[in-house]
């Protein structure tokens, strides 16, 4: 009987912690296994099939994004084909390692359930992007950026904080926009909560350097224009209105009173200035599907607050805590509400199919692309159909994955239709539904030359097919 005591000690946990993992490997695949048709992870998938077929951004195709996604995608089609399957496989397991990332930091300063929480968190905010994406790998990649900068401090020593200097890069390399908050964040934490230790930044930013060096092998004045002047000038996101960038600044500060009230400790305070920094990287994008995806780091440090929130004896005090507790408990049922609409028990069709990581959808498309496109032909997927160049595996006849009158430059369309001109597709897939919040205008000169060379000779939907015309 003793040992039979000793022997269920001993197992217990280790029970308890593969149940807890698998629960969540289970909820990820309850939130993320399908193949979807977004816009944007079409982009992401396509520009990865480029790169595998030895064709280099921003000289052989147009992205105004930072590479990295293209490249770790366009390695894994080169080594395994370029398939859905592949490219769904290595973003499932980046996002379930993000949430072990964030665990790991929040285990600083979190235990027990409160800690068990965390990585399910992680999850639910993650399911406002699309899986393959260059915004879901930036925040995977934010993730461990600032465990190997925790772990920086903790060691203090010039090789860690190289390392951790070297991931913020590596940030820089999915989403240039989003490397900034990381690397301001690390400053901030530094000055303000790790002042001792202030003086070794600068391996920081050796790291930091070191893993930027590759950006060299493109002309500088070409990043410049492409990563910087570009989407600064010229990408928008629809007309959103701010009210969410607004609450979600709010729910931080009311949160950064709360742990000001309760003595948190550093490792709480630099995830708040890591999530705060990471909020304002998204005033250009205000809607709640960036917003969301961005607070993950109030989770940890909400549950730690509200579990930490001393006692207050006068009203007034009261208050002063009760007032953070409705803007974060707002904020939270907004989110929530919105994720809810994302889950897949919304269509039960969906939920009964994505197993196979096939949509019927793209594969009645693939078939007419099939049929119609010559291997050696062109095909041109339109204004914003990114993923079927992929999907179909047809080359673009043009440079520019997607074309948005209020994003590329006039000059650019008129690129875009010298490419048509020179590379004719043998069809044409359109979708001006998909465009609308974008403002598109069809008086461009891409579409005059679609509707002047070719006919539609079927419709689906919003999805209309287009062939030469006879005379052509």
């Amino acid at each position: 009987m003793a040992l039979a005591i000793s022997h269920t000690t001993k197992w217990t946990p280790r029970i308890r912690t593969a149940a807890f993992w698998l629960a969540y490997v289970a909820l990820g695949a309850f939130l993320f296994w399908q193949h979807g048709m977004s816009a944007d992870e079409g982009q992401t998938l396509t520009a990865g099939w480029n790169v595998s077929r030895g064709l280099v951004p921003y000289r052989d195709f147009f992205e105004f994004y930072a590479p990295g996604s293209f490249y770790i995608l366009g390695t894994f089609f080169w080594l395994f084909g370029a398939r859905y399957a592949v490219a769904f496989v290595v973003a499932f397991v980046a996002l379930l390692s993000g949430g072990v990332g964030l665990f790991l930091i929040s285990k600083r300063f979190l235990s027990g359930r409160t800690l068990c929480a965390v990585p399910f968190l992680w999850l639910i905010c993650s399911s406002f992007y699309p899986l393959i994406n260059h915004n879901t790998f930036s925040l995977i990649a934010a993730v461990w950026a600032w465990f190997l900068l925790q772990v920086a401090f903790e060691r203090g020593t010039p090789r860690w904080y190289v390392v951790a200097g070297a991931a913020a890069g590596g940030v820089v390399w999915v989403l240039q926009s989003k490397g900034v908050p990381v690397v301001a964040s690390a400053a901030v934490a530094a000055l303000l909560l790790y002042r001792p230790r202030a003086k070794y930044y600068v391996w920081y930013l050796v790291g930091l350097l070191l893993a930027l060096a590759p950006f060299l092998f493109w002309p500088l004045p070409t990043l410049w224009e492409t990563l910087v002047v570009f989407p600064l000038g010229r990408y928008r996101v629809g007309n959103v209105g701010l009210g969410m960038w607004l609450l979600a600044m709010l729910a931080y500060l009311a949160l950064g009173w709360l742990l000001k009230l309760s003595r948190a400790p550093r490792s709480a305070l630099g995830l708040w200035c890591f999530g705060v920094l990471l909020v304002l990287s998204t005033y250009a994008h205000p809607d709640v599907y960036h917003i969301a995806g961005n607070i993950f780091p109030m989770a940890p440090i909400s549950l730690w607050a509200v579990s930490h929130t001393p006692a207050q004896n006068s009203w007034q005090r009261r208050v002063l805590v009760v007032f953070p507790l409705v803007v974060l408990a707002v904020l939270t049922l907004i989110v929530a509400a919105f994720a809810a609409g994302t889950f897949p028990w919304r269509d039960g069709k969906r939920f009964a199919s994505r197993w196979t990581l096939q949509n019927v959808e793209i594969e009645s498309l693939k078939a007419v692309i099939s049929a119609r496109v010559p291997n050696n032909g062109y095909l041109y997927a339109g204004p914003f159909l990114s993923g079927l160049y992929f999907e179909s595996l047809r080359p673009n006849a043009t440079r520019f994955s997607y074309l948005l009158t209020s994003i590329h430059t006039p000059e650019m369309f008129a690129q875009a239709r010298r490419e048509l001109e020179q590379n004719p597709p043998a069809l044409i897939v359109l979708n001006y539904h998909v465009v609308e919040k974008y403002g598109y205008s069809i008086d461009n000169p891409v579409d005059e030359y679609i509707w002047e060379h070719y006919h539609p000779v079927e419709e689906s939907g919003d999805l209309q097919i287009l062939v030469p015309n006879i005379s052509e």
